[in-house]
């Protein structure tokens, strides 16, 4: 959905669990042919709601555990977002 230096929106096709903790590893895509950065990071629920196509769950979650390097990978990188190529 989106991602913020703080938390993400994640779009699911399930509902899951209130006030759980989770742990997310995903890639960001590199910017102008460099590699792309795999992100481990801890998450906390915050909320869910039913998303706008039938059977999804939006989630909102707030990052609780992220390696500095990885913080600086992604603020990095959410500054360049659009210069990205998806």
């Amino acid at each position: 959905g989106n991602l913020s230096i703080d938390g993400m929106l994640l779009i699911a096709n399930r509902t899951l669990p209130d006030n759980a903790l989770f742990q997310f590893s995903f890639e960001l895509p590199g910017h102008s042919g460099s590699a792309s950065r795999r992100i481990e990071i801890g998450v906390h629920e915050q909320w869910s709601a039913p998303g706008t196509m039938r059977g999804q769950t939006w989630v909102g979650f707030r990052f609780i555990d992220l390696n500095p390097d990885d913080q600086g990978v992604l603020h990095e990188w959410l500054q360049h977002a659009a210069d990205f190529t998806w």
